[in-house]
């Protein structure tokens, strides 16, 4: 497949697509709409160079020919007023790009990676999912901003934030919730007992042998068991700068310690 997916249109300064509208371009915006699932657009990223190459030479000409970055206009119902937020490409693509950590440069040639942001996320939890929804939906809409984005994984993000607890809202457990819990209930479910009815399953999996929750000094690490299922919290030990974390296998009886330093 040919890398030539667009011209730069030095006129306008913008990212224009080349006539050559293949069958990449038209699978990204397949995941944009909402055709494609995170699960097979990821499938496909990782077998393939393809959709990387053309996700990276967009952004490749926003660099180097300092292309200004495209902004969606959004109107907030209740105040029936438009806003602009900021997109991640403008977070990730700052005014000295050798300088960001996310952005690495290669000895060959003149590139960034921008698969680097796409590794530090888990597409199988909801906040990584969502997080790589926008990185790639931010990339596209330079080239295309007419395509209508899907709500569906800010609405997730959003209805995940709010069943969550606080204290398994990140790694292991989050990914074990995105993955094992949530998507037993539909999205189509009446949203109020959808709520409950998967937070009553968080509280009766993650269970607990004292009163006190995880305090993490970190990100959630709450180990699952060799039944694939969280394990017993049992208690914590924390200090100044170090935490200690009991967990018990409720099959083999295993005692776990999770350490964590901040």
């Amino acid at each position: 497949m040919s890398k030539n997916f667009f011209f730069i249109n030095n006129k306008c300064k913008s990212v224009k697509l080349n006539n050559n509208y293949n069958d990449t371009v038209l699978f990204v915006k397949d995941f944009i709409c909402g055709k494609t699932d995170i699960y097979t657009f990821m499938e496909a990223y990782q077998e393939s160079t393809e959709i990387k190459d053309l996700l990276q030479n967009i952004v490749n000409q926003i660099i180097q020919k300092n292309i200004p970055i495209k902004r969606r206009t959004y109107i907030d119902k209740k105040t029936n007023r438009t806003y602009q937020p900021k997109p991640i490409l403008e977070e990730l693509i700052p005014k000295s790009v050798n300088q960001h950590h996310l952005f690495r440069k290669s000895k060959s040639q003149s590139t960034y990676d921008i698969s680097e942001y796409i590794r530090l996320n888990d597409h199988k939890s909801i906040s990584g999912a969502y997080r790589i929804f926008l990185f790639v939906s931010d990339i596209y809409f330079q080239i295309d901003s007419k395509t209508e984005s899907t709500d569906y994984y800010k609405n997730e993000y959003e209805f995940m934030l709010d069943v969550i607890p606080r204290y398994l809202c990140s790694g292991t457990s989050e990914e074990y919730i995105s993955s094992q819990i949530i998507p037993k209930y539909p999205a189509d479910m009446k949203k109020a007992l959808r709520k409950n009815t998967i937070k009553e399953e968080i509280k009766n999996t993650f269970k607990r042998e004292c009163k006190a929750y995880p305090r993490w000094l970190q990100n959630a690490q709450w180990p699952i068991g060799t039944d694939n299922l969280p394990m017993l919290f049992i208690k914590q030990e924390i200090t100044a700068d170090t935490g200690k974390y009991y967990f018990k296998d409720s099959t083999t009886g295993e005692i776990q310690i999770v350490t964590q330093t901040c």
